[in-house]
Parts: C-alpha cells; sequence; structure tokens
C-alpha cells in the first residue's frame, strides 16, 4: 500500500514475507544455502511452517512531507545525512577516531612542548 500527495509518495507498506519456501528461494539468490538459513533463522521459518500469522506494516515518510511543507524540490535538500543519487552515504567512510599514530596524539604540530 502506498498513498501519495502530488506525486510524492507519502507512505509506503507490504505484507512481508512468511512462505518458507519463497524465503528459501531469497537467500539462496543471495547466496545462503538451506543449512545457513536454518541454522540462522530457524525459529522465525519453524514458526511460520507452524502457523505463525503474515505480518505487515505501514510508515509515514515524514521526511518526504516535510519536503512538500518546506517546498523543497529534493528530498536531499532537507535531510540531515543526506545521500548522493546512487543512495550512498559518503560519509560512511569517514574516520570516526583520531586516525593519528598514537605516538602523534599530543603533537599539535607547533613545534615546541
Amino acid at each position: 500500500m502506498t498513498s501519495s500527495a502530488t506525486g510524492v509518495e507519502l507512505s509506503s507498506g507490504a505484507v512481508r514475507n512468511h512462505r518458507p519456501e519463497i524465503m528459501y528461494k531469497a537467500f539462496e539468490i543471495v547466496g545462503h544455502s538451506r543449512d545457513a538459513v536454518d541454522r540462522d533463522f530457524g525459529g522465525m521459518i519453524s514458526a511460520f511452517r507452524f502457523g505463525a500469522p503474515p505480518h505487515a506494516g505501514i510508515a509515514p515518510g515524514i521526511d518526504r512531507i516535510v519536503m512538500l511543507l518546506a517546498g523543497a524540490e529534493n528530498i536531499r535538500e532537507g535531510h540531515h545525512v543526506p545521500m548522493n543519487q546512487q543512495a550512498q552515504d559518503l560519509m560512511m567512510g569517514a574516520a570516526a577516531a583520531d586516525q593519528r599514530p598514537a605516538s602523534r596524539i599530543g603533537d599539535t604540530g607547533g613545534g615546541g612542548d
């Protein structure tokens, strides 16, 4: 299900995969064996085999609603962590800690003590 305004998607949702054979096939496509799926997701697979109900969800795109209210043309104009057109967060590769060798941590480059 999707709701939209002026051609902009405002919310979206779907029924999640709940059929074990389709789950096995999806995992196979991305390189996981049936044994690995049973080992890592066995509880979920068993639950669906024994009758756990399908589950679904819908979420509003608050960022998209704000984009419309602000009159922005592109959602990236209002994002605090914008992604480029390839859906990459360019800051993800940034250094999170001081990358200088331990011997240089106290060195401010001022040339003296």
